[in-house]
């Protein structure tokens, strides 16, 4: 059985590094959708700085940037969060499991309402943000959690 599961939360302690402060900064990381073994997945940062993503409607095809408004979700995002398509990138299960063995990532106990999760799911479907083989991913997912 694969390693990763749509619709999980995981917080990277260490996402980016603050030039200015030499710290490192959280980042919280949704897994969108998996690969057919369930061993690699699309995931995508939730972010709180609009830096041009809308609000209305919660789907925003960009430009300047393409995500989804997600509002104020709880379990510690108590901030306007978007999930952040042009932050869309694989996550390989053994390169995971290495940083959940040092503590950079752990999971989160939010787990998103089906109907958005799957509104999420149809919005980055429309994006230009993700490859062939993550857009095949990402169908998958839509099917086998009947979004479609």
């Amino acid at each position: 059985m694969g390693f990763f599961k749509a619709n999980t939360l995981w917080r990277d302690a260490r996402y980016y590094l603050d030039r200015d402060t030499g710290e490192y900064k959280s980042k919280y990381v949704l897994i969108l959708a998996v690969s057919p073994d369930c061993d690699d997945s699309l995931s995508a940062v939730l972010t709180s700085k609009a830096n041009g993503l809308r609000e209305e409607p919660a789907c925003d095809p960009g430009p300047p940037r393409a995500g989804y408004y997600l509002g104020v979700p709880g379990a510690g995002l108590y901030k306007p969060t978007w999930v952040d398509f042009s932050s869309a990138a694989d996550q390989d299960a053994f390169a995971f499991k290495k940083m959940i063995a040092v503590g950079r990532i752990s999971p989160e106990a939010l787990v998103l309402p089906a109907a958005v999760f799957c509104d999420i799911l149809r919005c980055l479907s429309h994006s230009e943000d993700i490859n062939t083989r993550q857009h095949k991913w990402l169908a998958a997912t839509i099917a086998a959690l009947g979004c479609a």
